[in-house]
């Protein structure tokens, strides 16, 4: 018997909101929250926010935190959240994305009940989408508005590297929740 490999990519759809509210929100987010002590020198993508996106009180962001939410539990029956990080991740236009090979898996959480997914949601309208690789595969995703594209944290990807015409905003997240928890 051979063993089932499924394409560890699950592509959500939501209601569609209004990007251009949300943009504006999270072109403001992200000048008021650098991702680190070193910006703009640090090692990383620049152009990136602090990872504490989904903890905005925003109309917009709170209803994109939810159909974030909504996925896993489409995904997963019952879990509880250990540690949830989101951020914005900006290309302005006429640049060249920064492109890194990477992945969101964090060793100190390991376990049977352990998982660990991600997301990217695309804001902006962009030809430009991420790039995929594992041991059995290679994929490139054509970017959708109004999509969550949920994927284990281990996958490692990256933008596909090209410069963009118009800017191109995405939000990513982080999150490591425990399967089946313990009621007490």
């Amino acid at each position: 018997m051979q063993n089932l490999i499924n394409l560890p990519i699950i592509i959500y759809k939501y209601p569609e909101l209004n990007n251009l509210k949300i943009k504006d929100e999270l072109l403001k987010y992200l000048k008021d929250n650098s991702c680190c002590y070193s910006y703009p020198n640090c090692t990383h993508p620049k152009y990136q926010s602090a990872p504490n996106l989904f903890d905005l009180n925003n109309k917009e962001i709170k209803q994109l935190k939810k159909y974030y939410f909504n996925c896993l539990k489409k995904q997963f029956n019952k879990f509880k959240i250990i540690e949830n990080k989101s951020w914005v991740f900006l290309t302005e236009s006429n640049k060249e994305i920064s492109s890194v090979w990477h992945n969101h898996f964090n060793k100190k959480f390991k376990g049977k009940n352990i998982k660990q997914i991600s997301g990217i949601c695309y804001i902006t309208k962009t030809p430009t989408g991420t790039c995929f690789e594992n041991n059995y595969f290679f994929s490139l995703i054509k970017p959708h508005l109004h999509h969550w594209y949920i994927f284990d944290s281990n996958l490692h990807h990256c933008p596909l590297k090209e410069v963009v015409l118009e800017k191109r905003i995405i939000i990513a997240t982080s999150t490591i929740i425990e399967l089946n928890p313990k009621t007490e």
